[in-house]
């Protein structure tokens, strides 16, 4: 369904353009919003010639932290804390946990390889739950177009020899 978001000008006869399509400016903004991610990994690579790993992360995480401060003030928000330790849980085992492997990762490795690992963590945790807690993932999920690239992936990097490839891929 397409729709047309130009109209008449008056008196000229020459359509104007209203505004983009939201389906369109939504497509946009995840095309830029991907290059501008891929292009992420490969800045911080180059970044930590000049930075320790972690001297790194602790400025990004707090320049960013004083941009949502910032942004919280702007639209009037309140500045109350949520719940402490919950928050801390989460921010050290999520936030600062992956930051600080992805940053080791940079320095071992390439930045395209890290990415990749990064991104594709969701298939990774599925396989070693698979070898070590027996847990077998779900028929429906198995068999979805996302796990046989996670299986992919995970066959080709680690040439089938890895204990938390499945049986089919040895």
């Amino acid at each position: 369904m397409i729709r047309a978001f130009a109209r008449a000008a008056p008196h000229s006869g020459f359509p104007v353009i209203s505004r983009p399509a939201p389906r369109n400016a939504a497509l946009i903004a995840l095309a830029l919003l991907t290059l501008i991610w891929s292009y992420n990994w490969i800045v911080m690579k180059q970044v930590l010639r000049y930075s320790g790993p972690f001297d790194f992360s602790a400025l990004r995480y707090a320049l960013g932290t004083c941009v949502l401060f910032i942004a919280l003030l702007a639209r009037g928000e309140s500045l109350r804390p949520p719940p402490l330790l919950q928050t801390a849980l989460i921010g050290l085992a999520q936030t600062a946990g992956f930051q600080a492997l992805v940053q080791l990762a940079l320095v071992e490795g390439g930045a395209g390889r890290t990415a990749l690992l990064a991104y594709t963590m969701p298939f990774w945790v599925v396989l070693i739950a698979w070898a070590l807690f027996a847990e077998r993932p779900a028929a429906h999920s198995s068999r979805s177009p996302a796990a046989r690239a996670g299986r992919s992936v995970s066959c080709c990097r680690s040439g089938c020899s890895s204990a938390a490839a499945p049986a089919r891929c040895r």
